[in-house]
């Protein structure tokens, strides 16, 4: 696992990989480790069992690593916790699986719903949160894949876009066509949750 993370590590600093916004010393490295691990890992507990790995194969100041900048374990600690904190998603993931992880850990209600596991309310949830995590960008809403994520049919998720559509919560921006295939795009209205506007 750990040299494998090297591995990719280094071919990302040396070939400007498009995807994140800012790559630190060890930004791939930790998001590989992240990748492999449990998801109930804590970094700390992380860290250890890389950096008892590392001192395996002649710690992090030999010849056979390449990372500058790092010079001790003290300033790796450092470097792959600032990471962990900030890496979005691991590999094999996207945009949608951090959408999704944060509907569960902060669910949006739509109007006349109470119950955060529904899935309306889950599909209105992964929607706003995935407009958060884009910016100001459309987002897609794949059928067969937010199906999937949501456990719930591709049609059904066609008709909760529906309903989202009629009740404002989403708008339409880009029509589906299958010529230049391109997905149904949308926009996120995220006006409809006040308590949540001024923190995203």
């Amino acid at each position: 696992m750990v040299k494998i993370a090297l591995e990719e590590n280094s071919y990302t600093l040396s070939s400007y990989c498009s995807g994140e916004k800012f790559h630190t010393v060890l930004w791939t490295f930790t998001r590989v480790i992240m990748s492999y691990l449990p998801k109930d890992v804590e970094p700390e507990e992380a860290f250890e069992l890389v950096d008892q790995a590392i001192q395996e194969l002649g710690g992090w100041r030999g010849d056979w690593i390449s990372l500058d900048g790092i010079y001790s374990t003290s300033c790796a600690r450092a470097e792959f916790l600032y990471v962990w904190d900030r890496v979005e998603y691991r590999l094999g993931e996207g945009p949608l699986d951090v959408a999704l992880r944060r509907a569960e850990r902060m669910p949006l209600l739509p109007e006349g719903c109470e119950d955060s596991e529904e899935p309306y309310a889950r599909f209105i949830s992964t929607a706003g949160w995935l407009q958060d995590f884009v910016g100001d960008k459309n987002i897609m809403l794949p059928c067969e894949l937010l199906g999937a994520l949501l456990g719930v049919s591709a049609m059904h998720i066609s008709r909760l876009r529906a309903m989202a559509v009629k009740d404002g919560y989403l708008r339409e921006v880009e029509k589906h066509s299958a010529l230049r295939h391109r997905a149904t795009e949308f926009r996120f209205s995220k006006e409809r949750f006040p308590d949540l506007v001024e923190g995203w």
